[in-house]
């Protein structure tokens, strides 16, 4: 393995994981306020309950006006009695208080509960006049019930105000996410160039003390001995002694012993 290489992959999965852990405080930070912006009127009351054997009972709840209604409610049943709950509009009511078949909001409704919250949410296509129907079907026990009911009111104003605060949020969201992508990325290519100048230096250095030195040369020429010249030879020279006439090639004729 490279460990160049997988110094490189360790450094990009550091720094993608920085970039999602911050998208994701941002995202956590933009819908809380996002949330938190939205302004609505409340209005809570409690009601105490008794609901005689065999019977029902129920809560008007009026939503004609207004862009979106929250309706959270919280029951509890003294003696942990279970009984049936029913969110349903005024026509479904009168069927269900007849014994015929009715609608209801699956939201808002469940059976066999002594204990439970609940929150429906309506929008302005259910304007209406809604009940919260409570049923106790027991033959002979008398149920008590404390209901606690916070209505949340939407007007269409403080939604388009909160739409256009949202999109400003989101479009800085978007630029500051963008803006620390460029960053990181810059960093990361800058300390790339760092390192790699610093393992260049590094294998100069190494090599330089790896290869083996070079005996210097000396400055002193080396002088070269002149070897004596040997002497040529004489040529000999052929005569005639004076004396006997023989051919002599020396001081001395060596036929007659005389000078020549």
């Amino acid at each position: 393995m490279d460990p160049g290489r997988d110094r490189k992959v360790s450094r990009c999965s550091v720094i993608l994981s920085i970039v999602f852990l911050i998208i994701l405080l941002i995202s956590t930070v933009f819908s809380e306020v996002a949330a938190e912006q939205r302004e609505y009127e409340t209005e809570e009351f409690q009601e105490k309950v008794t609901i005689p054997a065999n019977t029902l009972k129920a809560l008007d709840i009026d939503f004609q006006e207004g862009k979106e209604l929250e309706v959270v409610f919280e029951i509890n049943v003294k003696d942990s009695l279970p009984i049936d709950i029913w969110f349903v509009t005024e026509d479904n009511y009168l069927l269900l208080s007849g014994g015929a078949q009715f609608l209801f909001l699956l939201d808002g409704s469940a059976k066999q509960i002594s204990n439970t919250r609940k929150i429906v949410t309506l929008t302005e296509k259910d304007h209406d006049i809604y009940k919260l129907v409570m049923t106790n079907y027991y033959a002979n026990q008398t149920v008590d019930v404390d209901i606690n009911v916070e209505l949340r009111s939407y007007c269409e104003e403080s939604k388009e105000t909160t739409s256009d605060y949202s999109s400003i949020l989101l479009y800085s969201l978007i630029f500051i996410i963008i803006i620390l992508v460029i960053l990181l990325i810059i960093l990361y290519f800058k300390t790339c160039r760092v390192n790699e100048t610093k393992t260049k230096a590094h294998k100069k250095a190494t090599n330089k003390k790896s290869k083996p030195s070079k005996p210097k040369k000396s400055k002193v020429k080396a002088v070269e001995k002149s070897s004596p010249k040997k002497a040529k030879p004489k040529s000999k020279t052929t005569g005639f002694c004076g004396y006997c006439g023989e051919t002599v090639d020396t001081p001395h004729c060596k036929n007659c012993g005389r000078k020549a």
